[in-house]
């Protein structure tokens, strides 16, 4: 793949964006990632049942599943790896200064709802998990909870690439 430089527009404020995601994320509190925090929450909870209420310094919380979206959960990272996947994989389709442009907000916008769709799963099926205590000698819930997120992001990134992939040749074939 060849990086060409009338793409500039579109990888240097993507570089941009993820270098003050990044930021953001290493510096923030539970209350400044209420962005993400919030959405993951509510979808959580409405597919649960369970209300998660905001506490400060704490995070979402649900005490009748004893269980915290905290920020940990954020997904920021997973959030920056699909922004930059979708940018370097899908730039070259892009051919005007417009459709380079729509590309990087629309890249931002799509690993944005990728990341509460990823999260809320991703908790989904962590809370069983929580609730039942599961381990197995070495596997302690912490690394069941590790491995579990490492599966999900890496079983969502995979079936976002192919769905964009399909949803972008075919707009590209289109005559």
């Amino acid at each position: 793949m060849r990086i060409e430089w009338r793409n500039g527009i579109v990888y240097l404020p993507a570089l941009l964006a993820v270098l003050a995601l990044k930021q953001h994320y290493s510096t923030a509190s539970v209350e400044a990632l209420r962005w993400i925090l919030a959405p993951t929450a509510a979808f959580v909870a409405a597919v649960r049942g369970a209300p998660f209420v905001f506490e400060a310094h704490a995070g979402y919380v649900s005490r009748e599943l004893h269980f915290v979206i905290a920020e940990s959960c954020a997904g920021i990272n997973f959030m920056i790896v699909v922004f930059c996947a979708s940018i370097v994989a899908y730039t070259r389709y892009a051919r005007t200064n417009p459709q380079r442009l729509l590309l990087l907000f629309g890249g931002l916008s799509f690993s944005y709802l990728a990341a509460i769709a990823a999260n809320s799963i991703r908790i989904l099926i962590a809370l069983p998990l929580h609730l039942n205590a599961v381990s197995w000698g070495w596997w302690t819930p912490g690394r069941i909870h590790r491995l579990e997120g490492t599966v999900v992001y890496l079983t969502v990134l995979c079936l976002l690439f192919i769905s964009s992939r399909w949803v972008v040749m075919r707009c590209v074939n289109q005559p």
